[in-house]
């Protein structure tokens, strides 16, 4: 089980706002604040294991990505028990694909390690009925 201590059950957006910046060693790449809002659309966040199949993001076209290598080459533990969560938002329609705020990169490296299966923050109103 992913260590809860560091990555609690349920969580509130500015606090799991703060653990997604920490994350983040070297400059965003992207507006941050965009993910700063994208994160706070929703007061609270419940932790769950996605099937990549539910997310809302085409995994062709990433083979050239420096990022999702960077992750593969440093030889980073794809073991989803140590491997932060990634952050998700709202559904979207009318697929019913979740939306991937944070952690694209991680879960494209996941998909090309061959593995099916993520640690993600859902919004509690979005978390299937486990408020």
């Amino acid at each position: 089980m992913l260590d809860v201590t560091v990555y609690p059950e349920r969580i509130k957006a500015q606090e799991l706002l703060g653990i997604v910046l920490d994350l983040h060693t070297q400059v965003l790449q992207f507006d941050t604040e965009g993910l700063r809002k994208r994160i706070l659309e929703f007061p609270k966040y419940v932790l769950r294991s996605i099937s990549l199949d539910d997310l809302s993001l085409n995994f062709d076209g990433w083979g050239n990505d420096a990022r999702v290598w960077e992750y593969l080459d440093m030889d980073m533990d794809m073991d989803m028990e140590t491997q932060p969560p990634i952050v998700l938002g709202h559904r979207m329609l009318p697929s019913g694909k979740l939306n991937v705020i944070d952690g694209i990169h991680r879960t494209v490296a996941r998909h090309l390690s061959g593995l099916n299966i993520v640690w993600a923050y859902l919004p509690t109103d979005d978390s299937r009925g486990d408020e």
